[in-house]
Order: C-alpha cells, then sequence, then structure tokens
C-alpha cells in the first residue's frame, strides 16, 4: 500500500465518526502519543487529564487551606506561650572563701512584687517546691545556685512588673560572712552591665557561733531579663591563739614561836617556925609576841590581754585582734599603750570586716602607742584629743567625760605593758 491511499484511510476515519472524544491529531512531523482509554460497558473511550476534573481540584484546595490554617494555629499558639513565660529576674549567688574556693551554703528565698500585685509569680529555679517563707535552693556542682521568678498570668504589663527579694542563710561558726555591703553585677538587655549593692546583716555578731545572715537589694527593683551575680566571700577565722601565763605562787616559811616550859622544884620542908613567909607576887609576863604571815600585794597581769581577758567583758575584741599581727604585737609587748577596748555588748551590733587592712586600720584606731594613760590623765582638762597608732586622732570631750564619742565604761584595767578602758561605742577607724 502506498503512503498516499494510508493517509486517505486515516483521513477517511476522523471523518466517519466526527464525534470521537480525544483531542485533534498532532500536526504533521510532531510526535505521537498513546491515548489513555477507560472501559464504559465493555466499550473503550478515552479518559479525561486529572487537572481536568473539578473534583480533584476542588479536593486539592480543601488540603491546602486546611493544612496552612493548622501551621497558622501552632504560631499562634506558640506566640501565645511566649508572653506567658517573661522571666522577671535571675539572681546567681556564688559563695566561696578568701582563696576563691566554693563553699557548700543554702539558702531560702523570698520574692515580694508590687502593691497591686504582690504575691502573683511563679519560681521557675530552683526545681524545689516552695513554703510558706519562700523557696529553698542550694550551691550545684559549679558552687552556685541560682534563683529565677516570673509574673504570673494575671498580672497586667508582665513586662513592667517590678518585685524584690530576700536571701536568709544559716552560716557556720567559724566563718567571717561578706559585708556589711557586697557589690553584684547586674545584666539588663540592650545596656551595659552595672552594679547594685547587697546589704549583710548578721545575727549574733559572734563569728565562733551559728548565725543567721539576711541579703537584700535596698535601692534595686528587678525587672523582667534582670540578671544579678554576686560572690560571697567569706572569711575564715585563724586558729584562736592563747597565752599561758604561769601562776605565780609566793611560799611564806610559817614562823613557829618555841615558848619553854616553866618547871618549879620545890624543896622538901621542914617545920618552919611559927612565921608567915613573905607574901611574893609572880612577875608578869606578856604572851610571846607571834607576828601575821608576810603576802606579797596582787601583781598587774603581764599584758593588756591578759587585764582584758580578766576583766572578762572583751572577747569579740580580743578574737578580732588575734588575728591582726601588729595589734597582737601592741596589746602583748612591752609597751607603754593605752587600749580603748569596746565591750562585747557595743561590738554586738557591728558587722564584721572583711578586708584585712580595714580590719586593721580600725583596731589601731582603738590604740595609744608610746604612753600609758589612767583616767585621771586622758580626763585633766588638758587633753582636746589623744593620737592612735593609726596615726589619727580620737578627740577627748572633757566636759562629756568621753573619747572619740565614747563614754568609759570601765576604767584603769592596769597592766604591766600599759593600761586599758572599757568603752561603751566602737570608734571610727582614723589614718
Amino acid at each position: 500500500m502506498t503512503g498516499r491511499s494510508l493517509a486517505v484511510i486515516l483521513l477517511d476515519m476522523t471523518d466517519a465518526d466526527p464525534n470521537l472524544p480525544g483531542d485533534p491529531l498532532p500536526p504533521p512531523g510532531a510526535p505521537t502519543q498513546a491515548m489513555p482509554v477507560t472501559p464504559t460497558d465493555g466499550e473503550y473511550e478515552l479518559a479525561t487529564p486529572w487537572y481536568k476534573q473539578p473534583g480533584i481540584i476542588a479536593a486539592i484546595v480543601v488540603g491546602v487551606l486546611l493544612i496552612g490554617g493548622l501551621i497558622a494555629a501552632l504560631l499562634w499558639l506558640g506566640g501565645d506561650d511566649d508572653d506567658a513565660d517573661v522571666v522577671a529576674a535571675t539572681v546567681v549567688l556564688v559563695p566561696k572563701d578568701e582563696s576563691g574556693a566554693g563553699l557548700e551554703r543554702g539558702f531560702l528565698a523570698d520574692v515580694t512584687g508590687t502593691t497591686e500585685f504582690p504575691t502573683s509569680f511563679i519560681w521557675l529555679e530552683p526545681e524545689s517546691v516552695p513554703g510558706p517563707d519562700g523557696i529553698t535552693g542550694s550551691t550545684d556542682g559549679a558552687d552556685r545556685v541560682t534563683f529565677a521568678w516570673a509574673p504570673a498570668a494575671e498580672v497586667v504589663e508582665p513586662e513592667t512588673w517590678t518585685s524584690t527579694i530576700t536571701f536568709v542563710e544559716t552560716a557556720p561558726p567559724g566563718f567571717v560572712e561578706p559585708g556589711p555591703v557586697v557589690e553584684c553585677v547586674l545584666a539588663r538587655p540592650e545596656e551595659q552591665n552595672t552594679t547594685v549593692s547587697m546589704d549583710v546583716v548578721v545575727d549574733p555578731p559572734d563569728p565562733t557561733v551559728e548565725r543567721l545572715v539576711t541579703y537584700t537589694f535596698p535601692n534595686h527593683e528587678f525587672l523582667p531579663g534582670d540578671t544579678v551575680t554576686c560572690e560571697l566571700v567569706s572569711q575564715q577565722l585563724p586558729p584562736e591563739s592563747t597565752t599561758t601565763v604561769p601562776e605565780s605562787t609566793t611560799t611564806v616559811p610559817e614562823e613557829t614561836t618555841t615558848v619553854p616550859e616553866e618547871t618549879t622544884t620545890v624543896p622538901e620542908t621542914t617545920a618552919p617556925p611559927a612565921t608567915d613567909p613573905p607574901a611574893t607576887t609572880p612577875p608578869a609576863t606578856d604572851p610571846p609576841a607571834t607576828d601575821p604571815p608576810a603576802t606579797d600585794p596582787p601583781s598587774d597581769p603581764a599584758t593588756a590581754t591578759e587585764a582584758l581577758q580578766a576583766a572578762g567583758d572583751y572577747g569579740t575584741f580580743l578574737s578580732l585582734a588575734s588575728g591582726v599581727p601588729s595589734v597582737e604585737a601592741l596589746l602583748d609587748g612591752a609597751g607603754p599603750i593605752t587600749v580603748f577596748a569596746p565591750t562585747d555588748d557595743a561590738l554586738s551590733g557591728v558587722n564584721p570586716l572583711t578586708d584585712p587592712d580595714d580590719l586593721e586600720e580600725l583596731l589601731l584606731s582603738h590604740i595609744v602607742d608610746g604612753d600609758a594613760l589612767d583616767a585621771a590623765a586622758i580626763f585633766d582638762g588638758s587633753r582636746t584629743e589623744v593620737t592612735m597608732a593609726s596615726g589619727g586622732t580620737q578627740p577627748v570631750d572633757q566636759a562629756a567625760g568621753t573619747v572619740g564619742g565614747a563614754s568609759v565604761a570601765e576604767a584603769d584595767l592596769t597592766s604591766t605593758n600599759g593600761v586599758s578602758h572599757g568603752i561603751d561605742t566602737v570608734l571610727s577607724a582614723t589614718s
């Protein structure tokens, strides 16, 4: 069959049945493609492409809309969680000793919010159950303890909610806690780091017993995002120095007086003549005089330290002085010195100093080096001040009877190296 005859046959088939479904024949020279067919009642008809079927297109559109709505809902819910989880503040406490080694410590923290929402907050750290007085936290493996809290859901405008926090620590004996002020580092978003002051109150102040230490921020209110880091450096007490005073014993030999026995021999007598013997009076003899045993007058203590120990009301002052070599050298040296020692009651409300130089200057401001002044010499009307071992002076008020503003509670505790006076107030440091 020739090519012309085949073309005529194909043309005749198309013209014979113009109702056949499907696309028109491709132009001459185009590649041919088999058309899919589907059976219908035993017959075959050409299938319609999926993208031309309205049902399939509608199903695809509905699916796309459902997926988009689900994604939008997840984004919206996630945004609400972020807004509700606003961290109001974080405080990191780092307890350590003077060498930088970490210390194991525990703290009780309590937060107070604004007047409108004073207790509307939640604890985020530590992971412990809060009690009626606050939440407890202890140092972790990094020798620090972290407290973090956030405003509760009912707080209006949580980003402006402010709060304050208080910490309480039970300090063991043998350490001088930091204070009276600790400078902490404040990190606030989009601002340079600054410092905030933490006040430290110790009760009782005696470092040899267990005490309660309270930490507060009197001049700072925490805002959302604030992070404050505080290094709490506790100084360990030096070993207590003891001075042994040999007991002075004075043996006084007993004086014995031996009185010889008087013996009277009566000779045998014969009958005397009838005359009365003359009356004789025995000589009067005084009993032997016995002198009382000789006793030495009591001697003064050898040093000012011993004089204050004997007085019994200056243990805190002597404990502080025992760790400062220059002060010990004066109290136990040859003298002469004059010591104004605060009583234990006078030191009970004073926070201990952690800086050794500050403590040395304060103690030397209570000692006169080179002169032993009793109360009569101090208040004889001729003095307006006394010069202290620190290099400064303390004023003497003759009318009020005070030195450096302190009254003399116990005067003239003498020792071989000087005179000590108990005073009712701690003197100011002079230099």
